[in-house]
């Protein structure tokens, strides 16, 4: 009986051996021989980008519409001055300061197209991933079914153990389905941003790694983003043009809001670039801090894939002995290759806020993909 439910075991083997290779080869097919680095992901993205087209218009425009403005005004008053002249040269101010901002919302809209193009790259390289664990455990998964069917005929198992197998079964070869889906969508979402063809299948060359944080003063280091920040600098060019519109308030002209009222508008405007600079203080210090949470996540990690990858070489070994079964080593392997998604993960994702941390003004990217940075490196 016992060499009996041996060949068995062998049957069932071949038949799963039979069913892996077909499901690789479909995908093997669709797969391209064309290679992608990051660096030339992040390139064509550049050069694709609408967005980065659209923010180089606004400057053209905004260029114009100050240059236009400035044609118009003789001298730069100084003081209570005539209302329309007041409201040329505040209405110049606005233009210069839009200008300027509109060259900083190019250089932010780059900023923004690189860290899309880094996440969109490595979410395929995480999708590639989940796919190939989806795949490993679907091959499990048929074994484990295969192995209760013979053994269920032969007696040697119970219908509930047969049931819970094909249940298993099942949800593995959903999870496939849903991984194979995954990808597709990665890569759709990748071949957009850099303007390859929904269908493309690059071959990804590059697997970023993990590089911890280069040590920093953080009063420093908030120092200097303040000093670079856009939305602070608009907040600051916002009290200015307040200030300005007050110093060359024409009392003689009755047909404009009282000067009271503008004193107001110059106080909101300073209390808000004071809180603007507030705001971006504490994000720096919140996410300096959960940076090295991640550091910390990682190095645990790191330890995880060791002892899985001991686990796995003492399964190796217990096998060729006859003390352990191939299901033991294929519950290693997954245990190992789960390790292994969930440490490059932490490393992809802690480069990208990374790219945060020197330009904050790229938040909104991540904000698409990880409203919560605290929870997020918690989780892993």
């Amino acid at each position: 009986m016992f060499k009996r439910v041996i060949v068995l075991m062998l049957a069932a083997f071949l038949i799963c051996s039979g069913i892996a290779p077909a499901l690789a080869a479909s995908g093997d097919e669709a797969a391209q021989p064309q290679g992608l680095t990051i660096e030339q992901a992040i390139e064509k993205a550049l050069l694709h980008s609408r967005s980065i087209r659209q923010a180089a218009y606004d400057v053209d425009r905004a260029e114009e519409l100050r240059d236009n403005l400035s044609r118009q005004l003789d001298y730069v008053p100084r003081g209570p001055t005539d209302y329309v002249i007041g409201q040329l040269y505040t209405g110049l101010v606005t233009a210069d300061m839009s200008y300027r901002m509109a060259k900083k919302s190019l250089t932010m809209e780059e900023d923004k197209v690189v860290l899309s193009a880094y996440n969109a790259y490595t979410d395929v390289i995480k999708a590639g991933q989940e796919l190939e664990y989806a795949q490993k455990s679907f091959n499990q998964a048929a074994w484990l079914k295969n192995i209760a069917y013979l053994s269920y005929t032969e007696g040697m198992a119970s219908l509930y153990d047969k049931t819970a197998a094909e249940v298993q079964y099942q949800a593995a070869k959903n999870s496939l389905d849903s991984a194979r889906q995954s990808l597709d969508n990665a890569y759709l979402a990748l071949n957009q941003l850099i303007g390859l063809k929904p269908e493309d299948r690059p071959m990804l060359l590059d697997k970023p790694g993990f590089q911890p944080l280069e040590p920093v003063i953080i009063e420093e280091k908030i120092a200097q983003t303040l000093n670079a920040s856009p939305s602070v600098w608009l907040a600051e060019q916002a009290a200015r043009i307040a200030e300005v519109q007050l110093d060359l308030y024409d009392f003689t002209y009755s047909g404009q809001e009282p000067y009271e009222v503008k004193e107001v508008d110059l106080s909101k405007a300073k209390l808000s670039a004071l809180e603007a600079k507030e705001q971006m203080s504490q994000f720096i210090r919140t996410l300096y801090n959960n940076l090295l949470t991640m550091e910390q996540g990682y190095a645990s990690l790191q330890e995880a894939v060791r002892l899985a990858e001991e686990d796995l070489r003492i399964a190796k070994i217990k096998f060729e002995i006859g003390m352990a079964t191939k299901t033991d080593v294929q519950a290693a392997e997954l245990a190992l290759q789960a390790k292994q998604k969930s440490l490059d993960a932490l490393a992809f994702q802690h480069e990208a806020w990374k790219m945060v941390f020197e330009k904050p003004w790229v938040l909104s990217v991540m904000l698409g993909t990880s409203s919560n940075l605290g929870a997020s490196a918690a989780g892993q």
